[in-house]
């Protein structure tokens, strides 16, 4: 194993991983997890010891996508179960427990599966996987990142409970600052995903074209440039970056179509 094969997944795994970070670290030092009940901190539990499953079982490890996708939502099935109950039933425990799934479920996949995500991006860049589904996987794991951890922030300052992680993290209101360090991990990270993309394959094949690199340069002066127009016209910053990412996959594509 050439070290040099490394270095692109361990870095976008790494950058991955700072996002889920900034999120455990929000939930854990703003005292909002302390508010959760014993039931949504079970349902947490679960996600955790999930995770753990994923990664340490080899079968799991290499299990596909919509595999794992009902592998951590298999806890929402009991939902229409208890709906059921509180129709026979009645009373206030039911809807507190329906309750209690969602939030603590919401809690233990979002900061569990964004370190699953991590792997698994750092995994099928080391495959050399194509841009189709390494990008959109990379990206929309990044964008749910920002939203939780912007949304976890938000809830701690507002002294909010883990029902406030819900109701924030859609709301569009961002509470980070310019010189955030989780932008310059963003920015890390897209330039992380445009050497994957021009020159990640060619590392393998032991050389580098010249059009790749001109790609390179090319779209990352295009991103800044456009990165700095959209800061005039108050653009959501997460979207700022999905126009240049799309515009990379198609001249990605065609330059691979082209050969």
């Amino acid at each position: 194993m050439k070290s040099k094969e490394l270095i692109l997944p361990v870095a976008a795994a790494a950058a991955l991983l700072y996002i889920d970070i900034e999120y455990v670290g929000a939930l854990l030092g703003s005292g909002i997890l302390y508010k959760a009940t014993f039931f949504e901190l079970m349902i947490v539990a679960l996600q955790v010891g999930k995770t753990e499953s994923l990664l340490l079982v080899p079968k799991l490890r290499k299990a596909s996508g919509a595999f794992v996708i009902d592998f951590y939502g298999a806890d929402i099935l009991a939902l229409p179960v208890l709906v059921a109950l509180d129709l026979l039933v009645g009373g206030t425990l039911i809807p507190a427990l329906a309750q209690g799934l969602v939030l603590g479920w919401v809690l233990g996949v979002s900061a569990c599966g964004m370190g699953f995500l991590a792997f698994r991006v750092g995994a099928s860049m080391y495959r050399s996987d194509g841009l189709t589904k390494v990008i959109p996987t990379c990206l929309a794991t990044a964008e749910l990142g920002l939203l939780f951890v912007n949304s976890a922030h938000s809830a701690a300052t507002s002294g909010g409970d883990p029902g406030a992680i819900i109701r924030s993290a859609f709301s569009g209101y961002l509470s980070f600052s310019s010189s955030d360090p989780i932008y310059l991990d963003f920015a890390a990270l897209y330039l992380i995903l445009l050497l994957y993309a021009t020159v990640g394959w060619a590392i393998r094949a032991g050389g580098v074209e010249p059009r790749q690199i001109l790609v390179a340069v090319a779209a990352t002066g295009a991103t800044a440039g456009w990165a700095f127009v959209a800061s005039f016209t108050g653009i959501y910053p997460p979207l700022v970056l999905a126009p240049p990412a799309l515009g990379l996959v198609a001249v990605s594509w065609g330059i691979s179509v082209a050969k």
